[in-house]
């Protein structure tokens, strides 16, 4: 009986000894994978990465870009001693513009990048007015061109004042606060306020009202002056 008990006792033991080994091993398994440094591979650019287009979308229309693209291939071809009337964009890169994808990405930016870009983003800005779009419209407009030009945050509320809807100005210096505000966050958030309120006046400016009409005398003879209404 004895015996037995202690055989018993053994097995679950080992049974312990089993199970931690194994919780030992698997977290030694974590921990060094922890510790091994992730490994960043620079791929090459493949044609399955990017998709050439025209400005249009529109299929079968000639494309500069993909022009450029099949070029530069064909001088990836030369440099080999390929033929490159078959030139191939399966063929091995061996040129630095195409070892990785930075590099290709940089040569792309330096030939298609408008030269005329800043200042055609200052004249877009300069000339940007809301005219009859909504205020809350015209404010994403404008502070997605104003990141194009550098100017001091007084230029920006003068700018800003001169390209939205007057009325809203004269409101906001009627009821007060306008001609304190130094921010162009908080008067936009004004202008957006104030504008339902000049929709309003707006409205009751447009009423039609009735014009009397003119009074025209008839003098007959002998007799007093006769007015009529024209109706």
């Amino acid at each position: 009986m004895k015996s037995q008990v202690l055989k018993e006792f053994l097995q679950v033991h080992n049974s312990f000894d089993m199970a931690n080994g194994s919780t030992n091993s698997r977290l030694a398994t974590l921990e060094s994978q922890a510790n091994s440094m992730a490994k960043y591979h620079l791929y090459p650019p493949h044609y399955s990465h990017f998709y050439f287009r025209t400005v249009s979308g529109c299929l079968g229309e000639p494309c500069l870009l993909y022009s450029w693209w099949r070029g530069l291939i064909t001088c990836n071809a030369d440099a080999q001693g390929l033929p490159t009337k078959s030139a191939l964009v399966l063929a091995p890169f061996v040129l630095l513009e195409l070892v990785t994808l930075d590099t290709f990405l940089n040569l792309i930016e330096s030939h298609f990048s408008s030269s005329t870009e800043e200042e055609d983003a200052r004249k877009a800005f300069f000339a940007l007015r809301q005219g009859s779009s909504l205020i809350s419209d015209f404010n994403i407009q404008f502070n997605t061109l104003l990141y194009s030009v550098n100017l001091s945050p007084k230029s920006t509320l003068e700018h800003y004042e001169r390209a939205i809807n007057q009325k809203i100005i004269k409101l906001g210096i009627q009821r007060g606060g306008w001609s304190e505000l130094n921010n162009l966050d908080d008067m936009q958030h004004m202008a957006v306020k104030l504008s339902l309120d000049v929709g309003r006046v707006n409205q009751i400016n447009q009423r039609k009202f009735t014009v009397p009409p003119p009074r025209i005398k008839y003098r007959v003879s002998g007799s007093a002056p006769v007015t009529s209404s024209l109706t």
